[in-house]
């Protein structure tokens, strides 16, 4: 072999080993100013999902460097505070700058510093558009149609080194995203089947097969499907739950989630139409996931446990003066029982309604009204109690919710005096017609 023929060769395999040697991993450098926390957390993608922890030297300083895979839009999170938001692509090394001082000020320098600048103020766009136009769905799609045009013609004179890819399906997916849970900030305003705009776009829409939609918008598009269909008076909710997955959710992984947020529903509400042994059935056979099929047979095999006419799962708890008795020390008498805590609003939104509900049925020996507090600090429970003075019986039983597979309090259940289950989903005491039903189990 001659000699040139040797070079070339040598020269090849040097400019592979340097192309193998090239660093692919996303480095991210930086500088905090006033900084006390030791670490920060990394997420993932703009979901929210943790993927990393970064360690932060003493003076504010820190680098990391990793990997990433598929590139996405992700912040940062300081537990004592700031937030920011960060390109995640691999083959580039970016520079945080900092003033925890001043909130909000930041800068990042690099290989993505016109693409950060940009997707920063894009953030900034976005949520504007949202807050002006949040009173009409109609209008906020249609701006966003507008703004979407107009920022896709900005981003041309951002460098790409893959963020216009990146930015695009982002865009997507946070207007997506924000369209299909509009419902959800603005429910309990109005009947859901008012809005004819957000219907047919709930009706028409696709989540796409992205992990993010799955985990966040799947639960809010079942939501509306079930609101829907209740003020259309349909039956057999649950099973038709269970087609709008199978029929309109197309990605497979997504679908088995879609199925567990079906049967979770159902589980935790009980089995109002009747129809809880055919969704189990169908589910049975609509569920491959192995593990998602185990925890349905064990969910269901609880849930036969927990229905009407069934005994009452017996529990020991205690009271404020730490006295341990069981639930079943009351039986002998309808038991009216409140599930809550003190750190949720809406369950403290009902006790004045409740002290009137025990006032109307004073000196009625037929009833007992009982409550039950979930709270995992005991000490806030007994401070609670000690302003309010409630004038029925107060129990304490961290996991109460877990033994009557309560996923949502507060909640209202209704004991027989034989100590058998009428419902565990009963009206609220600001129901208006919480006396007539209580009246109508004490005959």
């Amino acid at each position: 072999m001659n000699r040139v023929k040797w070079i070339w060769i040598a020269c090849l395999a040097a400019s592979l080993a340097a192309c193998a040697g090239a660093s692919r991993e996303y480095v991210l450098t930086g500088k905090l100013k006033h900084c006390t926390d030791h670490y920060a957390l990394l997420h993932a993608n703009d979901a929210g999902e943790e993927m990393d922890t970064i360690a932060i030297a003493p003076d504010g300083t820190f680098r990391y460097a990793k990997t990433i895979g598929a590139s996405s839009m992700s912040f940062l999170m300081l537990e004592k505070g700031g937030v920011f938001p960060l390109l995640l692509i691999d083959g580039t090394e970016n520079h945080l700058e900092a003033d925890l001082a001043t909130p909000g000020q930041y800068r990042v320098t690099g290989d993505l510093e016109a693409a950060s600048a940009f997707y920063r103020e894009h953030l900034k766009d976005f949520s504007r558009i949202t807050e002006e136009r949040e009173n009409s769905f109609k209008g906020l799609h249609a701006a966003y149609a507008d703004y979407q045009r107009e920022v896709l013609e900005r981003l041309t004179g951002v460098p790409d080194r893959g963020f216009h890819a990146l930015f695009r399906e982002t865009l997507e997916r946070q207007i997506k995203s924000t369209l299909v849970t509009y419902w959800g900030k603005w429910r309990g305003k109005e009947p859901v089947s008012n809005d004819a705009d957000y219907n047919r776009f709930m009706e028409e829409v696709d989540l796409g097969s992205s992990r993010y939609a799955a985990k966040v918008l799947l639960f809010t598009y079942l939501s509306w499907f079930k609101e829907y269909r209740l003020e259309k008076g349909g039956d057999n909710l649950y099973q038709y739950l269970l087609s709008v997955v199978e029929e309109r959710v197309k990605d497979p992984a997504m679908q088995q989630q879609g199925y567990e947020i079906v049967f979770s529903d159902m589980f935790s509400k009980g089995d109002a139409f009747g129809e809880a042994e055919a969704v189990y059935n169908r589910g049975s056979r609509l569920v491959t996931d192995p593990e998602l099929h185990a925890w349905l047979i064990k969910e269901y095999a609880a849930f036969k446990q927990l229905q009407p006419g069934a005994p009452v799962p017996d529990c020991e708890w205690s009271d404020k003066n730490g006295k341990s008795s069981r639930l079943s020390d009351l039986f002998g008498k309808v038991i009216y029982l409140d599930v809550w805590a003190t750190t949720c609003r809406p369950c403290c939104a009902e006790i004045p309604c409740l002290v009137r509900l025990v006032e109307h049925f004073k000196g009625d020996s037929r009833v007992e009204f009982v409550s039950v507090s979930v709270d995992v600090n005991r000490q806030a429970w007994l401070d609670k109690l000690a302003r309010d003075k409630p004038r029925w019986k107060q129990f304490w039983k961290k996991d109460f919710s877990q033994l009557y597979n309560v996923d949502i309090i507060p909640r209202f259940m209704l004991f027989d005096s034989e100590g058998k289950i009428i419902t565990l989903d009963a009206p609220r005491p600001s129901d208006p017609g919480i006396i007539g039903f209580l009246e109508g189990h004490l005959e």
